[in-house]
Order: C-alpha cells, then structure tokens, then sequence
C-alpha cells in the first residue's frame, strides 16, 4: 500500500477595495516556499481535488457530521 502526504499553509482573506468584496487565498509548500494564489473558492478547490491520488478523487464530495458517524 503506498502512502499519500501532502501539506500546505493555507491563507485565506477578503478585500473590499469599492464596496465589492474580493475573496482570496494562497497555499504555501511548508517545504519548497512555494506560494500559489487563488482568486475563487472553485479554483483553490480544483487545485487540491487534483493534487489527490487518482483513486481519491471524487467530483462532488458529501460533507459529513459527527451526527451521522
């Protein structure tokens, strides 16, 4: 069974420059220093879902609670 590890700092911040909120984020390799930037959630989240194993990847992941565990 092969292993899987993958980390980033992840930063996310809203900007408001004429009354219309900018939503942001970045992720950084803790390794590498590597920034990569973000203007929507969409992007930030294709970016990961494909960072993952290709048997990992699911189109439209279930949120899960503990209620339901």
């Amino acid at each position: 069974m092969k292993s899987f590890y993958q980390s980033y700092l992840l930063r996310i911040w809203w900007s408001d420059p004429v009354g219309a909120p900018d939503w942001h984020a970045s992720l950084e390799d803790p390794h590498t220093h590597q920034v990569l930037s973000f203007p929507n959630p969409e992007t930030l989240m294709s970016f990961l879902q494909g960072t993952l194993p290709p048997s990992e990847q699911t189109p439209n992941p279930t949120p899960h609670s503990k209620e339901e565990e």
